[in-house]
């Protein structure tokens, strides 16, 4: 739900796949981590022959669903299983695929769609997205900084001066693997700054593990 209501997301995959409407007409795409099943009915609205959806969670089964309620049964073919071990029949033309986590990479796909790209997507074959940019910008995030003024004012609560906490709790939670969180503007320090590209057509294994390690 989450992901098909951002509607600025989810239009974007739309548009893109249909401005590349004369790359997709009568030809075969694969879905990599197709969930739900929306890309690959973009995919056929944009003229794709055969679209082979890889889902490996159990929403194959709503996936399957999908593509029978919008009458493209004859035109997708949804796989429940990991593209690694996926028995697909053919070279395709395009690999459509929704693998970006938060930041891009964490708990990202990329991996599995550079992995289908080298077994499967013809000399030649396009991948939706193609390329992407990881930009960094410096903040003042004030969730962070009032869990640490907290350590501050524990002794005007309890007469027990515990300031001396504030550096462990900044390393608790600056070590976190991940944050989610909204920010206003005027929180955000300085413009952003593109420390890495990448070219879905020809990136590796090793560059995306190098950056997701980064």
């Amino acid at each position: 739900e989450e992901m098909i209501a951002d509607t600025v997301r989810t239009n974007g995959y739309k548009q893109a796949i249909l401005h590349n409407r004369c790359a997709l007409q009568g030809l075969t795409v694969l879905d990599v981590g197709a969930g739900t099943g929306i890309l690959s009915v973009f995919c056929v609205q944009a003229g794709a022959t055969r679209v082979y959806a890889v889902e490996a969670s159990a929403v194959s089964q709503l996936a399957s669903h999908v593509v029978t309620l919008n009458g493209m049964d004859n035109k997708v073919k949804v796989l429940n299983c990991p593209v690694e071990s996926a028995e697909i029949p053919e070279q395709v033309d395009a690999i459509v695929s929704e693998w970006m986590g938060y930041a891009l990479m964490y708990e990202s796909m990329l991996p599995s769609v550079i992995y289908a790209r080298d077994k499967w997507l013809k000399p030649g074959g396009i991948i939706l997205p193609s390329a992407a940019d990881l930009f960094i910008a410096p903040i003042n995030d004030r969730v962070v900084e009032s869990r640490l003024d907290f350590w501050n004012e524990v002794k005007g609560l309890y007469g027990v001066d515990m300031s001396c906490m504030r550096p462990f709790a900044h390393s608790c939670i600056m070590n976190k693997e991940m944050a989610v969180n909204l920010l206003s503007p005027e929180d955000v320090l300085s413009f952003p700054v593109r420390f890495a590209s990448l070219d879905l057509n020809v990136c590796t294994q090793e560059e995306v593990r190098n950056l997701h390690g980064s």
